[in-house]
C-alpha cells in the first residue's frame, strides 16, 4: 500500500496501491462546515471545503458592521460602509469607507508648542504635539562644545574644530571643520582594493566598488549553466534559469529551478468529468489516457427537436451526438396518408466528443442544429386517370407530325413544335446542314431540295474521265457525264508528239478504238491516241545508237569491281557455314568475359564491405576516446 499522507495535511493516509505521481484527494467523508459556519454536511475529505450560498453575516474588524458577502474562503473583505469620519488633527472632515476611517490629511499640525516661539512641524497627527526640541541644554553641530541657557530661538555657532564625525564607509571620518548639515555622503580617501575574484588590484577612493569584467566559467550547481558573472568572488549563485524539461505525463514542463537529477512527479492533478460535469474525479497527470469519462446518473439536458420529443424516452448524459429517435414518422401527407418510414426530423446540435488534451487549433464543433430530410412522396399506389383519362400506363393518344416523340408527359392540347436539329448533308457531300424538325417537314419537296445546296461547286468525279463535275450541287447523277470540255493532252506512244483535246473528243477516240475510258488508268490517258510519224522513228534510232555505245564501258567498270570483292560473292551455303562456326567460338568468348565480370564485381563487393566495416569500427574508437577525454576535462574544471 502507498500509506502516503495525503494533499492538504487531512491527517489521512492514501490506501491504493504504490503508484507514481501525487496521490490523489481523500476518499473519506467527514463532517464539516461551510466557510461561514452555518450549515454542517457530511462530504468527502478532499472536498470538505463548501460554499453553503448564503450571507456570511460574519462581524468584521470594525466590530460595527457584519459581512455582506455570500459564503466564502478566508478573511473578510473590509468593512466598505460609508460614513463621514475627521481626520487626525481634526481639521478636515471626509466620506469615507469604514475600513479608511483612521486617516491623515495633507496639512501640517501647526500648533504653537510650550515655548510660545515655535509651532509643531509635523504632519496630521493625534494627541499632545509634545516640548519644542530647541529647549535645554544645545551643542555646536559636531557635538564637541556645550551651550548652557541659551534660548530656543538662538542659533549654536559652529566652534571651529574639525568634524571628526564617522562617516558612512564606517572606517573614516569628516575631515571639514565643524558644520551645519550632514557630512559628505562619499568618502574620497583612496584606498587600495581588490576586486571580488582578485583578478584586479587599484588604488581607488573609498566610496567606490572595485569590480573587473571577467566572467567566471564555473559550472553552477545545476551542472548544465555556466555562471557567467562578472567578477565572481568563487561563490556562485544557484542557478536562476527555469528547468523547463519535459516531464513524465508529456504534457507539462518542469517549472522548479534548473537542477540536477530526475525532475519531480508532475504535481498536476486532472479532472475527468461527465458531459455535463456533474458527476468527475481526479486523477495524476499522465493517468488520464487510462481512464475513461465517469458514468453519469443523470438526464440529458438537450430537448428534441423531431415531433416526438413529448413522447421520447430520456436517457442518460453521454458525450457525443444523442441518439436518433426510433419512433414513425407518421407525418401525413397531403394525399391523407402518413409516412411510415422511422423518424428523419431535424437533431439538436451534439456534445462535444470526450477528450482529454485541449486542442490548440480552433474547434470546428457543431454548434447548429442537423436539419432533417424531407418525407419522401406518398409510396402507396392509387388509380389516377391522365389528362387523356386513361388508366393505368399512359399511351399516346395522337400521332406525332414527325418521328419525334413528345417531349412533355400526357397534357391536353396540341404537342408543342418538334425543335429537333436534324443533320442533312448537301447532294454533293462536302458539307452537312442541320435544320429545326417543324422548319424542315414545314417546307416542300422543291424547296427541301434547295435548302440542302451547299451552292457551291458539285465536287463529285465524273464517270468516264479524271474530271470533276462542274455544275452546282445537284441532286441525283451528274447530268451530261460525256461531254466534259475540260482540256487534256494527248500523246503518241513514244511521247514524242503531243496535242491539247477536249475531253469528250478524247472520250470518242477510245470508244472507236474499241475501249472504255472508264477502264483506262489516270496517268495514261490520252496516251497513244496520236500516231507516231518519221521524226518518232529518228529519234528512237539515235537512242539505241547511244546505248550500244555505253554498254562496253559498263561492262569494263565491273569486271575490276568483281575481282576486289571476288570473296564476296561467294555461294550463299559457304556463308552460312562459316557463319555458324564464327557464332559458336563468339558465344564461348561472350560466355567467359560474363563469368569474369561477374567474379570481378563479387570481389569488389566483398572488398568494399570488409574495409567500410573496419573504418566504422576505427571511427566509433576515435569517438570514444573523444569522449573520455571530453569526460577529465570537466573533472578537472570542477
Amino acid at each position: 500500500i502507498c500509506n502516503r499522507p495525503l494533499p492538504n495535511n487531512c491527517g489521512h493516509f492514501c490506501l491504493l496501491l504504490c503508484h507514481p505521481g501525487p496521490c490523489p484527494s481523500c476518499p473519506k467523508s467527514v463532517k464539516a462546515r461551510c466557510f461561514c459556519g452555518s450549515v454542517e454536511d457530511f462530504r468527502r475529505c478532499g472536498f470538505k471545503n463548501f460554499s453553503c450560498n448564503k450571507l456570511c453575516k460574519k462581524r468584521l474588524d470594525c466590530n460595527k458592521h457584519n459581512c455582506s458577502e455570500i459564503c466564502h474562503p478566508g478573511t473578510c473583505p473590509p468593512c466598505r460602509a460609508r460614513e463621514t469620519y475627521h481626520c487626525r488633527c481634526g481639521k478636515k472632515e471626509e466620506e469615507k469607507d469604514c475600513c479608511d476611517r483612521d486617516y491623515r490629511c495633507e496639512n501640517e499640525c501647526k500648533k504653537l508648542l510650550n515655548c510660545g516661539k515655535h509651532v509643531c512641524e509635523r504632519g496630521c497627527h493625534g494627541g499632545d504635539c509634545g516640548k519644542c526640541p530647541l529647549q535645554g541644554n544645545r551643542t555646536c553641530p559636531c557635538g564637541k562644545r556645550i551651550y548652557e541657557g541659551m534660548p530656543c530661538d538662538g542659533v549654536a555657532p559652529v566652534c571651529g574644530a574639525t568634524c571628526n564625525k564617522l562617516l558612512n564607509c564606517g572606517f573614516h571620518r569628516c575631515p571639514e571643520r565643524c558644520h551645519k548639515g550632514p557630512c559628505v555622503e562619499t568618502c574620497r580617501t583612496m584606498v587600495k582594493k581588490a576586486c571580488r575574484c582578485g583578478g584586479l588590484k587599484k588604488e581607488v577612493p573609498c566610496y567606490q566598488d572595485l569590480s573587473c569584467e571577467r566572467k567566471c566559467l564555473r559550472m553552477r550547481d545545476c551542472g548544465r549553466h555556466a555562471c557567467k558573472r562578472r567578477c565572481c568572488d568563487g561563490d556562485c549563485p544557484p542557478c536562476s534559469e527555469v528547468c523547463d524539461k519535459r516531464l513524465r505525463c508529456k504534457n507539462h514542463k518542469c517549472p522548479a529551478p534548473c537542477h540536477r537529477g530526475a525532475c519531480a512527479p508532475c504535481p498536476i492533478m486532472v479532472t475527468i468529468s461527465c458531459a455535463c460535469g456533474e458527476t468527475h474525479f481526479e486523477v495524476p497527470c499522465g493517468t488520464e489516457m487510462d481512464h475513461k469519462p465517469p458514468k453519469c446518473r443523470k438526464l440529458c439536458k438537450i430537448t428534441p427537436l423531431c415531433r416526438h420529443a413529448s413522447t421520447s424516452k430520456p436517457h442518460r448524459c453521454h458525450y457525443g451526438a444523442c441518439p436518433p429517435c426510433r419512433a414513425p414518422c407518421e407525418e401525413e401527407y397531403p394525399c391523407g396518408h402518413k409516412c411510415n418510414l422511422r423518424c428523419h426530423g431535424p437533431r439538436p446540435p451534439p456534445n462535444p466528443e470526450f477528450t482529454l488534451k485541449p486542442k490548440k487549433k480552433k474547434s470546428n464543433h457543431q454548434t447548429e442544429c442537423t436539419p432533417g430530410t424531407p418525407c419522401p412522396p406518398c409510396p402507396e399506389l392509387v388509380w389516377r386517370p391522365c389528362v387523356g383519362e386513361h388508366f393505368g400506363a399512359e399511351r399516346m393518344v395522337r400521332m406525332p407530325k414527325c418521328s419525334h416523340p413528345c417531349p412533355l408527359p400526357c397534357h391536353p392540347g396540341e404537342c408543342p413544335p418538334c425543335k429537333v436539329l436534324m443533320k442533312r448533308s448537301c447532294h454533293c457531300g462536302a458539307m452537312v446542314h442541320a435544320f429545326e424538325c417543324i422548319h424542315y417537314n414545314n417546307l416542300s419537296e422543291k424547296d427541301q431540295v434547295a435548302a440542302r445546296s451547299c451552292g457551291g461547286p458539285c465536287h463529285r468525279k465524273l464517270p468516264n474521265c479524271k474530271h470533276l463535275c462542274p455544275e452546282i450541287c445537284h441532286v441525283d447523277k451528274c447530268p451530261a457525264p460525256d461531254k466534259c470540255s475540260k482540256k487534256v493532252t494527248v500523246r503518241c506512244k513514244c511521247q514524242t508528239l503531243k496535242k491539247e483535246w477536249i475531253c469528250q473528243d478524247v472520250q470518242a477516240a477510245y470508244r472507236d478504238t474499241g475501249n472504255d475510258p472508264k477502264d483506262i488508268p489516270k496517268n495514261q490517258f490520252g496516251l497513244g491516241l496520236l500516231p507516231c510519224n518519221s521524226d518518232c522513228k529518228r529519234k528512237v534510232q539515235e537512242v539505241e545508237s547511244a546505248l550500244q555505245l555505253r554498254k562496253p564501258k559498263v561492262l569494263e567498270k565491273k569486271e575490276p569491281e568483281n575481282e576486289k570483292h571476288g570473296p564476296k560473292r561467294r555461294k550463299r551455303r559457304d556463308r552460312i557455314q562459316e557463319g555458324k562456326q564464327v557464332s559458336r567460338f563468339q558465344e564461348f568468348v561472350a560466355t567467359m568475359k560474363r563469368l569474369l565480370l561477374f567474379i570481378i564485381i563479387v570481389a569488389a563487393v566483398i572488398a568494399v564491405t570488409y574495409y567500410s566495416y573496419k573504418g566504422l569500427l576505427q571511427l566509433s574508437d576515435w569517438m570514444n576516446e573523444v569522449e573520455l577525454q571530453r569526460a577529465k576535462r570537466r573533472r578537472s574544471r570542477f
